[in-house]
C-alpha cells in the first residue's frame, strides 16, 4: 500500500500544480474586477456628490448649470450687439491714442478669446499718460471722433449696465480651449468705455464720466457668473482697467458726492472669490469631459481612465478649497502646491487656473484701493474739500470695516501728500515702500510662478493737480 501511494504522489503534485496554474488567471481576473469595481464606485460616489451639490460634472450639465435669462433681462445680449457694431480703427487711427495704440506698456490678452478685429491690435496696449497729465488737444479731438463713430455701441453698453442679469453662451466645441465666441471684440468695448470716461473727465462732463465708469465696472461684472476660468481672468483684467481709469478720473475732475456714493456702492459689491470659484467649478466639468472623450478603449479597460478622473477630482477639490481663502493666502498655497505636486498634477490643471491665482491678489488690492480712494473723495466732498488725516476717520459713516490689504493684516496704508494722497497695499513682499505704487504686471505663463524678492506697493496716487472744471462734454 505504501509503495502504491508513493507511485501516485508525483501525479497528484502535477495535478495540483496544473490546478494552480489554471486558477491563476481566474484569480487575476477576479482581482481585476474587484479593483475596477472599487475605482468605478469611487468615481461614481464623487460625481454623485457633486451633482447632489448642484455642481456640473460634464459639458452638458455645465451648459444647463446656470439658465440663460430672457434677452430683455440679459446684459450679455446687449453687450454682444454692441461689440458687433463697434467700428474698427486702422493702425494709423489707433496710433498714439490712449487705450488703443501699440506704444507704451502692453497688457497680454489673458485667455482663449479670438483675435480682436476691432479697436486696434490683438494685444491691449496703450500710449501711457500719467493720471495727472492732460490729454493734448489733438488726442482729445481724435478720441472724440472715435466716440462719435460708436455712439450706438456706447448706448447699448450703457443700457446693458443697468440690467439685472448676464450670461454669455459658452462655445464648448473645443473642450481643450473653450471660448466665448461672441466676445471676440471684448477689448474693443473695454477701450471704448475707458476712452469715454477719461475724455469726459477731461472736458468736465462729470455726469457722463460717472455713468461711463459705472458702465465699465458693470461690463467687467457681466462675466462674474461665467463658469470658466478664462472668463474670470478677463474679468480681473477689466476690473484692473476700471481701477486705472478711475485713478485718472479722480486726478482730473471733481465728481459729485452722489456719483461718488454710487461708485463706492458698486465697487463694494464686487466679489472676486465668488466668480473665481464658479470658474474653477466649470473648469472641473470641462476637464472631466475632455478626458472622457479622449480616453481610449485600453484606458477604459485598464481603469487608467478612472484613475485620471480621480486625479482631476482630487486636484480640483484642492484648487477650489484654495479659492475659499483670502487672495494672498490662496496664492501662497497655490505656489506651494505647484512646487510640491507639480509633476503629479501638471497635466490635470487647466492653464487658466495659473493666471487666476497669479492675478487675484493684485486685483483685490487695486479694488480695495479704489474703494478707499472713493471713500476719501466722498469724505472730501462732504467736508468742504478737506482730506481725512487717516483712513479711520471714514468710519463708521462710510465704512463699517476699512478696505483691507490682501498681503498684510489690517487696512490699506494711507499717506497725505502735497498735494493729494496715496492709498496702497504693501504688495507681495509685505514691505511698506511708503506708497511707491505701480499697476500690477501681467501674469506669467502657466507653470511655476516666479516669486520676486522685492515688489512695489499697489494702489492709487490722487494728486489732483490742474483739475478740470465742469463744462459740457461729449
Amino acid at each position: 500500500m505504501t509503495n502504491e501511494k508513493k507511485r501516485r504522489y508525483p501525479w497528484q503534485r502535477k495535478r495540483l500544480r496544473m490546478l494552480l496554474i489554471l486558477s491563476l488567471p481566474t484569480v487575476l481576473i477576479a482581482v481585476y474586477f474587484v479593483y475596477r469595481g472599487q475605482l468605478t464606485a469611487q468615481v461614481r460616489e464623487q460625481l454623485d456628490a457633486l451633482r447632489a451639490a448642484s455642481l456640473p460634472t460634464n459639458v452638458e450639465e455645465l451648459q444647463a448649470w446656470r439658465p440663460m435669462p430672457p434677452d430683455a433681462e440679459n446684459a450679455a445680449f446687449l453687450i454682444v450687439q454692441a461689440l458687433q457694431q463697434i467700428q474698427p480703427l486702422s493702425p494709423d487711427e489707433a496710433s498714439g491714442l490712449p487705450y488703443y495704440s501699440g506704444v507704451g506698456v502692453s497688457r497680454r490678452r489673458p485667455g482663449p478669446f479670438p483675435p480682436d478685429p476691432a479697436g486696434g491690435p490683438s494685444e491691449l496696449s496703450a500710449t501711457v499718460y500719467a493720471p495727472v497729465d492732460p490729454y493734448p488737444p489733438e488726442i482729445r479731438a481724435r478720441l472724440l471722433a472715435v466716440l462719435k463713430k460708436n455712439l450706438g455701441s456706447l448706448q447699448l453698453l450703457h443700457q446693458a449696465a443697468v440690467l439685472p442679469e448676464s450670461k454669455f453662451r459658452l462655445d464648448l466645441s473645443d473642450l481643450f480651449q473653450p471660448s466665448l465666441t461672441q466676445l471676440e471684440r471684448w477689448d474693443a468695448g473695454e477701450r471704448l468705455l475707458s476712452a469715454q470716461a477719461s475724455l469726459t473727465a477731461e472736458t468736465g462732463n462729470r455726469a457722463q464720466t460717472s455713468k461711463s465708469l459705472l458702465s465699465l465696472l458693470a461690463y467687467a461684472e457681466s462675466l462674474r457668473n461665467e463658469p470658466a476660468s478664462f472668463a474670470q481672468v478677463q474679468r480681473l483684467e477689466t476690473l484692473n482697467q476700471f481701477c486705472t481709469v478711475l485713478e485718472r478720473v479722480l486726478n482730473r475732475t471733481d465728481l459729485r458726492a452722489n456719483d461718488l456714493q454710487r461708485l463706492l456702492e458698486a465697487v463694494s459689491k464686487v466679489s472676486l472669490a465668488e466668480g473665481i470659484r464658479l470658474g474653477l467649478a466649470g473648469d472641473r466639468a470641462l476637464s472631466l469631459s475632455f478626458q472622457e472623450r479622449m480616453g481610449s478603449p485600453f484606458m477604459h479597460i485598464t481603469g487608467f481612465l478612472d484613475r485620471m478622473t480621480l486625479g482631476i477630482l482630487e486636484g480640483a477639490a484642492i484648487i477650489i478649497e484654495m479659492a475659499e481663502k483670502d487672495p494672498a493666502a490662496a496664492q501662497r498655497q497655490w505656489d506651494d502646491w505647484i512646487d510640491s505636486d507639480w509633476d503629479q498634477f501638471r497635466f490635470l490643471v487647466r492653464q487658466e487656473a495659473f493666471q487666476v491665482f497669479a492675478r487675484w491678489p493684485a486685483a483685490a488690492a487695486r479694488l480695495a484701493a479704489a474703494r478707499a480712494a472713493l471713500g476719501v473723495e466722498l469724505y472730501r466732498a462732504q467736508h468742504g474739500g478737506a482730506l481725512p488725516e487717516y483712513l479711520e476717520m471714514l468710519q463708521p459713516d462710510l465704512f463699517s470695516e476699512l478696505p483691507g490689504d490682501p498681503w498684510a493684516a489690517g487696512p490699506l496704508k494711507y499717506r497725505l501728500l502735497n498735494p493729494g494722497y496715496v492709498v496702497y497695499s504693501v504688495g507681495e513682499d509685505g514691505i511698506d515702500q511708503e506708497g511707491a505704487v505701480t499697476a500690477p504686471e501681467s501674469s506669467p505663463e502657466p507653470g511655476r510662478r516666479k516669486r520676486r524678492a522685492s515688489t512695489p506697493d499697489i494702489g492709487m496716487n490722487i494728486l489732483r493737480e490742474g483739475l478740470v472744471q465742469e463744462e459740457p462734454g461729449p
